[in-house]
């Protein structure tokens, strides 16, 4: 089976919860997006959010057993509720101290990710569901645990 693992960016949130501000790159925050050009990130939204439902709908690929599954706002956010735009370095660092931390502790690393702080419960399809309503693409959120039933 392939498992392919996204982050959502935010990318379902209402157009209205994108605020122009004086930013380089777009800062998350739980209830909105700053961002310098808020036509480009309503255009970006749209087009991966339009993937992201066909990857969704894909069951199979090259006959392949496929499910996408979503992290939000982003991997950092679920692993270490932290909202911030972390270097590429930040994020190595911090994958490896996860890694560490939960190496050859499958059931510890399963309970984590199902805790109902994270894991957002129902199936497959409510799950993506629930991403798409309101602003829940930018909280923290996961349906990785599906992974594991």
């Amino acid at each position: 089976m392939i498992i392919h693992i996204v982050d959502t960016d935010g990318v379902y949130i209402p157009e209205i919860d994108i605020k122009e501000a004086d930013v380089e790159k777009a800062q998350y925050y739980e209830d909105h997006i700053d961002v310098k050009n808020v036509k480009a990130i309503v255009n970006r939204n749209r087009r991966k959010g339009a993937i992201l439902y066909k990857l969704r709908k894909t069951g199979k690929i090259n006959g392949i057993p496929y499910r996408i599954y979503f992290n939000s706002c982003n991997l950092e956010h679920v692993l270490y509720d932290e909202l911030k735009d972390f270097t590429d370095e930040e994020k190595q660092i911090l994958s490896d101290d996860f890694a560490d931390k939960y190496d050859g502790k499958v059931n510890e690393f399963i309970e984590f990710i199902s805790d109902n702080q994270i894991a957002v419960p129902g199936t497959f399809q409510k799950t993506w569901d629930y991403i798409e309503k309101d602003r829940n693409s930018l909280n923290r959120h996961s349906n990785m645990h599906l992974i594991f039933e």
